[in-house]
């Protein structure tokens, strides 16, 4: 019987050990697997970045009608299939590049400080100005304008995810403002609308037809006039 005994205990330890090592190498193929895929999706994250940077110097040097998926893949290699696995088409691929942009320009972080809307008005509209007036911002303006005749799908695309994607994120944040802010917006919609044309003004279309650059003092000027005609137009205090 003890000899009985003996081995089962024995056979039980050797499958522990067994089971153990089995889980060993599970846990370590997983990690390597993790890692792997990891790995892999910074690759491909950072290739998508490459062909976004590239087809956007292509796409402005040569126009969305004359710019062919071959000509960016000339200048950043690798394949169409690759490519595709980002992108479907060129119609997709600029859609990517003036989302980027759209992005860049509406990313409407909350003001931090006492709740005043005027603060905020200021923030908001510094980081969407400076951002419009950017030079790739108004390249990208200047060639929809110039496609618009033979390819309006073009400026449709530039129109649905740039300003008017802008303003649905700024009428929805200035609903949040609502909620807790000390004073109301009236209208969020429209006063997101009326705000955004405030700070384009005259300003965004000299820099867009013209070779003019503002200074950082014209920009700061230009939002602090959007603002306190915003707070006198679409504000009222308290709840």
């Amino acid at each position: 019987m003890t000899d009985v005994a003996s081995s089962a205990r024995f056979a039980q330890t050797q499958h522990g050990r067994r089971n153990r090592t089995v889980s060993y190498r599970f846990i370590r193929h997983k990690r390597r697997s993790d890692l792997s895929e990891n790995g892999h999706d910074r690759r491909s994250a950072q290739r998508r970045e490459e062909i976004l940077t590239t087809a956007t110097e292509v796409f402005f040097a040569k126009g969305f009608s004359r710019t062919s998926i071959d000509d960016v893949l000339e200048r950043i290699g690798g394949s169409k299939r690759t490519l595709y696995r980002h992108f479907p088409g060129k119609e997709a691929l600029f859609t990517a590049i003036v989302t980027t942009f759209s992005d860049r320009a509406s990313n409407f972080a909350p003001a931090t400080g006492s709740g005043e809307l005027r603060p905020l008005l200021l923030e908001l509209g510094q980081h969407y100005l400076e951002n419009l007036l950017s030079k790739d911002v108004v390249a990208m303006f200047r060639m929809a304008v110039a496609e618009a005749p033979h390819f309006p799908e073009v400026t449709k695309v530039v129109y649905e995810n740039g300003p008017k994607r802008a303003c649905e994120l700024l009428a929805r944040k200035f609903s949040e403002y609502n909620v807790s802010g000390k004073e109301k917006i009236e209208d969020p919609a429209e006063a997101a609308q009326a705000f955004l044309a405030a700070l384009r003004g005259d300003l965004f279309f000299r820099v867009l037809l013209t070779a003019y650059e503002p200074t950082s003092t014209q920009v700061k000027k230009s939002v602090a006039a959007a603002a306190d005609q915003f707070v006198k137009s679409h504000v009222t205090r308290g709840k």
